[in-house]
């Protein structure tokens, strides 16, 4: 404590600790130990720790909205995929395209991508990791009651995530199905058509993308022994090949309760807001009536593909499903989604599509967890889409000039909430004392006003967390359409 004390006489001294800190470094921890008792009770012995100028630009920092980097990317390594995010979401706030990006963490205190903010102190600027500042007053950023039910963990996390888009390949296999209409003997054509239950090969192109996958499997197969169409037959294999990886792993999160977790991982429940959808873009979701483990584990154990095994759901803008921990699950190519979840990143993969690395190496899989996790005694089919897709409520009375707020997800583990103005000028009234909560901006531009003073701007694709300290606070449009989605964790 001597030593504390002494640092924490000069700038630069606190600056040291406060790196420290970040670090995870012995002395650093302390010095946050100590700061917390002394934010949180004014008896206490470090109470005079708790008023030197860096922690009290640090609590400055809980007492206000915070606006999350823009850029807090997964790199292509660990996320090999990707196609509408930038565009969409993030090129009009400066991003520049360039590499492939799978998802962006908007909100998160995890600490394989956290939230990072800025702040200068004494001609420095310190980098501030979102966790550092639940350290420091856990109360302030979370809500007392979240930070007891979470050990002075972030409650949840939400991310942007995408998948690779079908467009152009759409336009390829159009081309592929137009000659091979035109070259495949009669009798094969007249055979293949029955098969596919088609009219001509190119009304493939009006199904889903599921279908489209299926129906290309099959004319492969139907082709394989055709000399007359060798040509065609390897470019729709290798166009097929190219599209499947566009779709994300077939995976599935543990639940609570589940004795294979390793050490510090976490039971993840998420749900996924469609922001866009090209068309016959899917998800995988839950079990048909049909799978069983047995057939499952026969599959996987070969290798071979399962996706037939799950429901495929061809998505709208718009459309919310929530997905318990232990429901199989994949994003199929051509999505862009919004994802609320647990702090958790234990995925287990049952299956990526073929999916190999520059060195033809394939991701790893985990074949005996994925099964041991998957909830077999839940409802199937069309009964579980059912159970899962989530219909917008609409919370309290509407009234002139005031956003429409909908109810998306209400549970445990989150609830979900989209904010509607429908003309700028259009207000709401928020209020995070029962915990803190992360906004994202989807549509349009919103003031984020505290004391009826504006304290920050956002744009769509842009996030803001607030922290339990802020309280009340509005949000005001700018513009004459905006959406906000709105993450908190029920404290009931």
């Amino acid at each position: 404590m001597k030593k504390i004390d002494q640092m924490t006489k000069t700038p630069q001294g606190e600056i040291e600790l406060f790196n420290q800190a970040v670090e995870g470094e012995k002395l650093g921890q302390e010095w946050l130990d100590c700061l917390s008792q002394g934010l949180q009770d004014e008896e206490s012995k470090y109470r005079p720790l708790a008023r030197r100028p860096l922690v009290e630009s640090l609590a400055d920092m809980i007492g206000r909205p915070l606006i999350p980097q823009i850029d807090n990317f997964t790199p292509p390594k660990r996320t090999p995929w990707g196609g509408m995010l930038i565009s969409k979401m993030k090129s009009s706030l400066g991003v520049k395209e360039g590499a492939v990006v799978g998802e962006s963490w908007e909100i998160s205190g995890h600490q394989a991508f956290p939230n990072v903010f800025t702040l200068k102190y004494a001609d420095h600027d310190l980098r501030v990791p979102l966790a550092i500042l639940g350290q420091i007053s856990p109360d302030g950023l979370y809500g007392a009651l979240h930070a007891r039910r979470f050990g002075g963990r972030m409650p949840f996390l939400v991310k942007l995530v995408n998948s690779a888009s079908w467009l152009g390949h759409r336009q390829k296999l159009c081309g592929i199905l137009e000659a091979l209409e035109k070259r495949l003997p009669a009798e094969d054509l007249s055979a293949l058509k029955e098969t596919l239950r088609i009219d001509s090969l190119p009304q493939l192109m009006e199904g889903n993308n599921d279908q489209l996958m299926r129906g290309m499997g099959i004319i492969l197969k139907s082709l394989k022994k055709a000399a007359a169409v060798a040509d065609i037959f390897k470019r729709l294999g290798s166009l097929r090949t190219r599209m499947l990886v566009g779709n994300l792993s077939i995976q599935i999160h543990p639940p609570e309760g589940y004795a294979g977790l390793e050490e510090g991982g976490q039971a993840k429940t998420e749900a996924w807001y469609v922001i866009d959808s090209e068309p016959g873009a899917g998800i995988y979701l839950g079990l048909k009536d049909r799978a069983s483990e047995a057939q499952m584990r026969r599959r996987l154990e070969g290798g071979r593909d399962i996706s037939d095994l799950l429901n495929f759901i061809e998505v709208r803008r718009g459309e919310v499903y929530f997905i318990p921990a232990g429901t199989p699950h994949a994003i199929g190519a051509g999505l862009l989604l919004y994802e609320p979840q647990q702090t958790s990143e234990t995925t287990y993969r049952y299956y990526d599509w073929g999916r190999v690395d520059k060195k033809g190496k394939p991701r790893q899989l985990h074949v005996q967890e994925a099964l041991e996790v998957t909830a077999w005694d839940a409802p199937r089919g069309s009964r579980f889409v059912e159970w899962v897709r989530r219909i917008p409520g609409v919370v309290g009375s509407q009234s002139t000039g005031q956003a429409k707020e909908e109810s998306l997800v209400h549970e445990r583990e989150f609830a979900l909430h989209r904010l509607i103005f429908s003309h700028s000028g259009d207000a709401f009234a928020g209020n995070s004392s029962n915990g803190i909560q992360g906004l994202t901006v989807i549509e349009g531009v919103v003031d984020i006003q505290c004391g009826g003073q504006n304290v920050e701007v956002l744009h769509a694709g842009q996030s803001a967390i607030i922290p339990a300290a802020v309280g009340k606070y509005g949000l005001i449009s700018k513009t004459d359409r905006c959406v906000v989605l709105q993450t908190s964790v029920p404290v009931a």
